[in-house]
């Protein structure tokens, strides 16, 4: 199953969290994440875990392959429009 890295909730004020998403639990540590609208819709084929715990993760592929969807990259674009 592919793995989505996200956010931590935390409440930091220096991250930026895309209109529309909704808080979802990291399937390894359990604290709450932020998912963007663009990946909500195939959250159910996806582990969903925070970037801690993505991380490592990663660290135990031992040639991980790392993707975007189209969405994604339309929400990162629209971050950047506002810079």
């Amino acid at each position: 199953m592919d793995v989505l890295i996200c956010l931590k909730a935390n409440g930091s004020p220096y991250i930026y969290v895309v209109p529309g998403s909704i808080k979802v639990p990291c399937e390894d540590c359990g604290e709450l994440v932020h998912m963007a609208p663009s990946s909500q819709g195939i959250k159910d084929q996806l582990v969903v875990v925070c970037v801690v715990c993505g991380q490592a993760r990663l660290g135990k592929e031992e040639d991980p392959e790392l993707i975007m969807t189209e969405g994604q990259a339309e929400e990162i674009k629209a971050w950047s429009r506002r810079q």
